[in-house]
């Protein structure tokens, strides 16, 4: 019969592994919303500077800020595998199967120094972005 601590071990290399996927999971996210997000940036400001363009410049505006509502609704489903793996995390460590509370202590400490969270920032500049993109495109480059 297995001893307490090696059960509790193997549940901790467990814990571990979610935690490193999660971690992993995470960077590769932010890698594919900043490429994405610097498309939609570069697509926005060429269209700004380029007056001998083939195409109507609220086109490319809306090329643009389409692009980064994709991301956007690319970081909401990226951001819910990452919230389901923490919760996996949260209820090994409610039901006491590992020796490690990683994920109930960092809930407080991080809730407590966050004023906004990344999806509501994300979420306010592109509204800010969609005004901008379609005000341009409207009054300054009619």
């Amino acid at each position: 019969m297995p001893n307490p601590s090696d059960e509790t071990k193997n549940k901790d290399e467990a814990y571990f592994k979610i935690w490193d996927i999660a971690q992993k999971h995470t960077s590769t996210r932010w890698t594919l919303l900043t490429f994405f997000f610097s498309v939609s940036f570069a697509i926005f400001g060429v269209s700004m500077k380029n007056d001998s363009s083939l195409l109507p410049l609220y086109v490319t505006m809306f090329v643009a800020v389409a692009i980064y509502w994709f991301t956007y609704a690319l970081f909401l489903r990226f951001n819910d595998f990452t919230t389901y793996l923490r919760s996996r995390i949260k209820e090994m460590e409610d039901q006491g199967l590992v020796s490690l509370d990683l994920q109930t202590k960092i809930r407080p400490y991080m809730d407590e120094r966050k004023k906004i969270s990344a999806t509501r920032l994300i979420l306010l500049f592109g509204i800010l972005y969609t005004i901008a993109g379609i005000a341009i495109s409207i009054f300054f480059y009619s």
